[in-house]
């Protein structure tokens, strides 16, 4: 079996552009808005024959000041929610540390799962 984690990463990226969400799975390319698609946890079903992989998406705006960051959040987290068929779970408020000293910037992760085989 492979697990091809790169591909399901891609494909989670692709499927919030294909929904007009600007989407990376590189932190270096986050241009708020925003959604970062890390690496997913890992778990194993079948005797390892199939996987599922649990992301953390997070989502990132400029800080646009405190009402205005809310507002852009909910907006985001509404974009992504569609562009996945309603997937994600639960989700937290978070700061997005940015890369190259950048100051951290208002953010929520999503959890969002997919079964692969």
């Amino acid at each position: 079996m492979i697990v091809d984690i790169a591909g399901a990463q891609r494909s989670v990226v692709d499927r919030l552009a294909a929904a007009g969400v600007r989407g990376t799975a590189d932190e270096r390319d986050v241009n708020p808005p925003c959604v970062f698609v890390p690496v997913p946890a890992l778990s194993f079903r079948f005797g390892g024959r199939c996987w599922d992989g649990t992301y953390a998406l997070v989502c990132v705006v400029p800080d646009a000041g405190r009402p205005a960051s809310v507002q852009a959040l909910g907006d985001l987290i509404g974009q992504v929610q569609t562009a996945l068929g309603g997937g994600c779970v639960d989700g937290a408020p978070v700061s997005f540390a940015g890369v190259d000293g950048a100051p951290p910037l208002p953010a929520f992760t999503l959890r969002y799962s997919e079964q692969y085989e």
